[in-house]
C-alpha cells in the first residue's frame, strides 16, 4: 500500500509553482530527487482539498476515465494535508468541432465530465489533452466533504467536552443530500455543446453508474484505509456513506 497510494516527501524537490492546466488552488511541482521517474503537482488547500482529490482521482480511475494518477504525501507538512497528482504535460484542448466527429475523444470528453457529474464536484471539469488522449482532473470541491466536518474530527476529543455527542457526530458527519446535476451535464452536452445526442449521453450514464457498481467493496476498503493513516478514521466513514449514496442513485 505504501508505495501504490504514498509519496515520500524527502524522495521529491520542490522546485516551482505550478501555474498551468486546471488543478485549482496553489500548488507546486516536484521532481524526484534521482532525476529520473514521474513529477508530480503537490496540491494542497484546505482540509478536503487532498482527501476529495485522492478518492475523485481513484474512483474516477476505477470508473474507466482517464485521470493521472494521485498519492498522499508522508509525512504530513505540519498541519497540512497535500496531493500528489501526476504530471501530464498538456498539448492544446482539440476544440468542440473534433471532439464531436472523433469517436474516443467524444467518448472521453463525456465519460470525463460524468465523471464530475457523479462525484457532485462544484468547480470547472478541467480537461488535460496528451498523446491523443483526454484527462481530467481538479475533485476538490466534490464528495461532500469540507473542511469544517474534518477540524472537528481532528479535534473531536475537545469538543466532545463542549458539546453532546449527538451534536458532535452532526458536525462531523452531516446529512448527504445526493443529487448530481445529470439534467445540467446533459443540457451542456446535448444542447449547448451538442458533443452528442441524447441516446449517447443516456448510454453513456447508464454505464458509467454500472462502471460505478462494479467497485469492489475490497477497493474502496483499500483507499480509505490508506487515506486514513493521515486523516481521522471518521472521515472513512463519511466516505462510504457517500459512495453508498452514489450507489443507490446508479442501481435507479
Amino acid at each position: 500500500m505504501m508505495n501504490q497510494y504514498f509519496l515520500n516527501r524527502k524522495d521529491y524537490s520542490y522546485d516551482e509553482l505550478y501555474k498551468t492546466h486546471g488543478l485549482s488552488n496553489e500548488k507546486y511541482l516536484a521532481a524526484p530527487k534521482d532525476n529520473g521517474g514521474t513529477r508530480y503537482v503537490i496540491k494542497s488547500a484546505g482540509r478536503d482539498c487532498a482527501c476529495n482529490e485522492f478518492m475523485g482521482l481513484h474512483l474516477s480511475k476505477l470508473m474507466g476515465v482517464n485521470v493521472p494518477d494521485a498519492r498522499l504525501m508522508l509525512p504530513k507538512h505540519g498541519d497540512k494535508y497535500e496531493v500528489a497528482i501526476e504530471f501530464i504535460a498538456s498539448d492544446t484542448l482539440p476544440d468542440y468541432e473534433r471532439i464531436r466527429h472523433n469517436a474516443s475523444l467524444q467518448s472521453e470528453y463525456v465519460y470525463c465530465l460524468l465523471a464530475h457529474c457523479l462525484l457532485e464536484d462544484n468547480d470547472s471539469c478541467d480537461l488535460l489533452y496528451s498523446a491523443g488522449h483526454l484527462y481530467t482532473c481538479d475533485f476538490a470541491e466534490g464528495c461532500h466533504t469540507d473542511d469544517f466536518s474534518i477540524m472537528v474530527m481532528e479535534n473531536k476529543n475537545t469538543y466532545g467536552r463542549l458539546i453532546s455527542s449527538e451534536q458532535l457526530t452532526r458536525f462531523m458527519l452531516p446529512e448527504i443530500e445526493y443529487s448530481p446535476c445529470t439534467l445540467a451535464f446533459y443540457e451542456m452536452l446535448v444542447d449547448d455543446l451538442k458533443i452528442c445526442s441524447k441516446e449517447f449521453f443516456d448510454a453513456a450514464l447508464a454505464d458509467i453508474c454500472q462502471r460505478f457498481l462494479a467497485i469492489p467493496d475490497s477497493k474502496i476498503k483499500e483507499l480509505l484505509d490508506a487515506l486514513t493513516k493521515i486523516y481521522p478514521p471518521e472521515l472513512a466513514t463519511h466516505y462510504r456513506r457517500y459512495i453508498d449514496e452514489i450507489r443507490k442513485f446508479c442501481r435507479e
